[in-house]
């Protein structure tokens, strides 16, 4: 059982993908996703500009990946939260738009945006034309939906011709992983699947993709990020590493590093 849930991980025997049994009910997963879920990101008051520099940071060398495939056009960002990666793709020259189920995160990007740009609700449910986009993008989104060959077969029919999608998430074959075992600080409730190189790769090709890419990510973070983080999802060893920093002035605290976090940085192109 996993550690801050009643949850059970099992495990394909075929193709290895790991997965929450049971799943969360629909009541469990909409609490999951209310205003208090942005603890977790230092955000409960709002956006920040210390958020918002790191999130930048580590979206604008993901679309440098991504420009390898796709240079520019519309791009779809799936599960875009309040917006950081439209607002990284429109500085890039990309006409953004974005899907997000939280009522209260997709509000805050709509503001940004336009309603016009924003759809609330799932990718499945999003009324976008078929061939719409140049390229989709889900940065610690698939772990977060119930199923992810439907999600991604949905994404190959909005693009267009030679499209590219860039995914991140949490890598079961990481260092971290291997290290932590069950108290893998991925691990939590609101991810109902983990994916290693082999699974994404059987995942891919049952959606009609080819791996164009897959390397390890790297993420930015700061330590005042970190101990938000670690304040919610706690670790017996992270968490109070991290809070032996409590007292650092904000300038040191707010600080962005580069870390790899156990995550892999995917793109699959069509």
């Amino acid at each position: 059982m996993l550690a801050r849930s009643r949850f059970n991980l099992a495990e394909c025997r075929d193709c290895v993908t790991q997965f929450l049994d049971p799943e969360p009910s629909l009541e469990e997963s909409h609490a999951l996703y209310g205003p208090s879920y942005y603890k977790s990101w230092n955000m409960s008051n709002g956006e920040t500009d210390a958020v918002r520099a790191i999130k930048h940071d580590t979206f604008n060398r993901c679309i440098r990946f991504l420009q390898t495939f796709v240079q520019q056009g519309t791009i779809l960002d799936v599960g875009t939260a309040t917006g950081f990666f439209m607002e990284s793709a429109t500085a890039a020259g990309f006409d953004a738009y974005g899907v997000e189920r939280s009522e209260y995160a997709a509000r805050i990007a709509a503001g940004k945006f336009g309603v016009d740009h924003i759809h609330i609700g799932t990718l499945e449910s999003a009324p976008f034309k078929p061939s719409m986009f140049d390229a989709v993008v889900m940065t610690d989104l698939l772990e977060h939906v119930s199923d992810p060959l439907s999600t991604l077969r949905r994404a190959h029919a909005l693009l267009k011709p030679r499209g590219a999608v860039l995914i991140t998430t949490p890598n079961v074959h990481s260092l971290s992983r291997t290290v932590m075992g069950y108290r893998w600080t991925h691990y939590k409730a609101e991810h109902l699947f983990y994916f290693c190189p082999k699974s994404m790769a059987v995942l891919a090709g049952r959606a009609g993709f080819r791996i164009g890419l897959l390397k390890p990510l790297t993420k930015t973070v700061s330590i005042e990020y970190l101990r938000s983080q670690l304040s919610v999802y706690g670790n017996f060893l992270l968490t109070p590493a991290v809070h032996a920093f409590k007292f650092l002035p904000k300038f040191f605290s707010q600080q962005p590093m580069r870390l790899k976090m156990g995550e892999m940085l995917v793109i699959l192109l069509k």
